[in-house]
C-alpha cells in the first residue's frame, strides 16, 4: 500500500515542525506533515522509523521514543534528545528506499552532573561514556597528561564548565602518596583541562579518583608498570620496603642484634623510584657484593643464589659488638648502592618462664618454673627471682626463689577462681618475663572460648614474609583439630587435619602452625580477603570453634 502510494505520490516530503533549541533529556513536541507539492496527503496513514544525525553518527538510540504514527497524513508526538550538538532528525519507512531530513537544530547538553577522568586515546561518547581506544598502561616514570571533562548524565561535554576539583590515585596499598599532580591535585578546572600525573608507585590495580562537593568519577583500573631496574634496598630487621618513595624505599629504624647471632637480610632490585623490577633478566648472573665497615667477625651468606628474582635473602652474623655500616651492591652493574647500619650489642642473660600445665581448674595448682641462663645458654645457680602476679587473681608461694644447679627456680600458683586468665611474672634485677594461664571453672567440661585465643600473623601474608604462623591454646582432652581456610564466597581454600599429639594438637597449651599462601592443591591464592576457621574436638564432639579474618597481598 505505501509503495503503491509513493508512485503515485512521487514528490511526496515531509515538513518537520520542532524546536529550534533543545536541552538533551528535554521533552519537545514534534509534529511532522507528508505533503505532495505542498498540500497534505490525508490519505498517509503509516508508521515510521526515526534516527538522530549526531557528529558521533546516526542512532535511534539517541531519542526517545524514535518510531512515529502518522494518521491522515500527520503525526505528532513528544519526543526526548539525548545527543547534544547540531543535529536533524532522518525519517525512514520499512518498505521505503528513500529516507528524509529534518532541517538542522541544535541540542544543548542537560545540567552538569559527571566528572570524567580521560587518559590518552580515551574519548567521551553520549550515552556510552568513556571508550578506551588503548589499554591503560603507563611506566610509573611516565608523565601523563589526563584530560578533566565535565558532563552532563548523558556524557555530553559541557564546554566552559568549571569545578573544584581534588586528584587522588589509589592502588592495592591504599592512597598513593608519591604520586604527582601537575599543575596541581586539587584546586580548579575547566573543561578539557589536563593534568600531568606521574604515578612513581608501580601496582596492576590503580584508579584515579576526581571529586568535587557533589560528584565524583573512578576511572577504570589504571596498570602502571615499574622503570628499568636501577637501585638496590638493603633492608635490615625493622625495615620496611616502601615502593613508590623515590627519596628511600624504605622506613623505620634497624633493630638491634646480638653479637653472634644469626639474623637475616633482604636485598630487593628495584627502579628509579623503588618499585620491586619483576624478572630482571639480564641481571640473573649477577651477585650482590656487601662491605662492612668495621669488617672484622662480619658474615653475611646467601639463602639462596641471586637468580631471576627480585628479592634476596641472606644470613648476617656479627662476632662482636659495635656499630656497623652496611653497603649493598650488585657487581659488574650501573645500579645504584643501598646502606643501613645496625647496632650489634653484648648479649643478656635470658630468663624464660614456663608452667606445668598453660590450663587448669580452679581447684588445681600449677607450678610455674623460671630458666635462667647465659647468652651462651650455661645456667645460672644462685640467681635470685621475683615472681608477681601481674594481670587476673589468685596466690603465689614463694614469692621469691632461687635458681638450682640447673638454672631453675619455681614457685607454685593457686587460682583460687575459675573463669579468668592469671599472668605471672618472673624477674631478676635486669631480665624479666612473662606467662599466662588459663583456668576454668572446677566442673567446667570445655575450655571458655577467648576472642583473643586464634592469631594469624604476620598479616596481611606477602611476599616477605612468605609463611604466616597460626597460633591458638587449645583446650585438654581435645582428639583432633580442623584448620580450615575459606574465600570470601565459603570456598574451601586450604584444610589441615591434626590428631592429638601430632605437632599443632597438643592439648592444653598454645600450638602453631604455618601457612604459605597455597591451596590444597600446592597453588598460590590470589590477595584478598580470607576466613580461617579453627575446630577442636573430643572424639567425635566440637568443643571449640573459632574463625578469624585475614589478608594475602603478594
Amino acid at each position: 500500500m505505501i509503495n503503491l502510494l509513493v508512485n503515485i505520490l512521487v514528490a511526496l516530503s515531509f515538513d518537520f515542525n520542532l524546536p529550534d533549541t533543545s536541552t538533551a533529556g528535554q521533552a519537545v513536541n514534534l509534529r511532522i506533515e507528508a505533503r505532495d507539492n505542498d498540500a497534505l496527503v490525508d490519505t498517509f496513514n503509516a508508521v515510521g522509523f526515526l534516527e538522530l544525525e549526531t557528529p558521533f553518527g546516526t542512532s535511534s538510540s539517541y531519542l526517545s521514543p524514535y518510531t512515529v504514527t502518522f494518521i491522515n497524513g500527520i503525526s505528532t508526538s513528544t519526543v526526548s534528545f539525548f545527543c547534544a550538538g547540531y543535529v536533524r532528525l532522518k525519517l525512514s519507512f520499512p518498505g521505503m528506499d528513500s529516507t528524509w531530513y529534518s532541517q538542522y537544530f541544535t541540542v544543548l547538553p542537560a545540567q552538569y552532573s559527571k566528572i570524567n577522568i580521560l587518559f590518552p586515546g580515551d574519548s567521551l561518547r553520549p550515552l556510552e561514556g568513556i571508550i578506551h581506544s588503548a589499554p591503560l598502561v603507563f611506566s610509573v616514570e611516565e608523565y601523563v597528561p589526563v584530560q578533566i571533562v565535565y558532563s552532563d548524565a548523558y556524557y555530553n561535554i559541557i564546554p566552559g564548565q568549571r569545578d573544584s576539583l581534588s586528584l587522588m590515585l589509589w592502588d592495592t596499598l591504599g592512597q598513593n602518596p608519591y604520586a604527582s599532580f601537575s599543575p596541581y591535585a586539587s584546586g580548579g578546572f575547566t573543561t578539557r583541562d589536563t593534568v600531568i600525573l606521574q604515578a612513581r608507585r608501580a601496582s596492576q590495580y590503580a584508579y584515579l579518583i576526581a571529586s568535587s562537593q557533589n560528584f565524583q568519577d573512578t576511572t577504570d583500573y589504571v596498570y602502571f608498570t615499574p622503570a628499568s631496574p636501577a637501585r638496590v634496598v638493603l633492608l635490615f630487621p625493622g625495615e620496611t620496603y616502601t615502593p613508590g618513595n623515590p627519596a628511600a624505599g624504605k622506613t623505620g629504624l634497624s633493630q638491634n642484634q646480638y653479637a653472634g647471632n644469626d639474623f637475616q637480610l633482604t636485598v630487593i632490585l628495584t627502579d628509579i623510584f623503588h618499585n620491586r623490577v619483576l624478572s630482571p633478566g639480564v641481571y640473573a648472573q649477577d651477585t650482590v657484593k656487601f662491605v662492612a665497615s668495621p669488617g672484622s667477625g662480619v658474615s653475611i651468606n646467601p639463602l639462596r643464589e641471586f637468580g631471576d628474582s627480585t628479592k634476596l635473602s641472606y644470613i648476617a652474623n656479627f662476632a662482636y659488638p659495635g656499630t656497623y655500616w652496611v653497603t649493598a651492591y650488585v657487581e659488574g652493574t650501573s645500579l645504584s648502592p643501598d646502606s643501613s647500619s645496625v647496632i650489634v650489642t653484648q648479649r643478656p642473660d635470658i630468663i624464660s618462664l614456663t608452667a606445668s600445665k598453660v590450663i587448669i581448674r580452679s581447684n588445681e595448682i600449677d607450678t610455674i618454673f623460671a630458666k635462667v641462663t647465659t647468652q651462651s645458654g650455661y645456667p645460672i645457680s644462685g640467681q635470685e627471682v621475683r615472681f608477681s602476679i601481674i594481670g587476673g587473681s589468685g596466690t603465689l608461694i614463694p614469692l621469691i626463689s632461687y635458681t638450682n644447679i640447673q638454672g631453675t627456680a619455681y614457685t607454685i600458683l593457686n587460682p583460687g577462681s575459675g573463669g579468668q586468665f592469671i599472668t605471672v611474672k618472673g624477674e631478676t634485677d635486669s631480665l624479666s618475663d612473662t606467662i599466662r594461664i588459663e583456668v576454668l571453672e572446677s566442673r567446667e567440661d570445655t575450655m571458655t572460648l577467648f576472642a583473643d585465643s586464634l592469631y594469624f600473623y604476620p598479616s596481611p601474608l606477602n611476599s616477605d614474609n612468605k609463611v604466616s604462623n597460626i597460633e591458638y591454646l587449645l583446650p585438654n582432652s581435645i582428639t583432633k583439630v580442623e584448620i580450615r581456610i575459606f574465600d570470601p564466597f565459603g570456598h574451601l581454600v586450604f584444610s589441615k587435619t591434626m590428631y592429638q599429639g601430632e605437632e599443632g594438637a597438643i592439648p592444653g597449651t598454645w600450638n602453631r602452625i604455618t601457612w604459605d599462601g597455597k591451596n590444597n592443591h600446592g597453588k598460590k591464592v590470589q590477595s584478598g580477603m580470607y576466613i580461617l576457621t579453627l575446630s577442636a574436638y573430643r572424639n567425635s564432639q566440637k568443643i571449640k570453634s573459632l574463625k578469624k579474618r585475614i589478608g594475602v597481598l603478594w
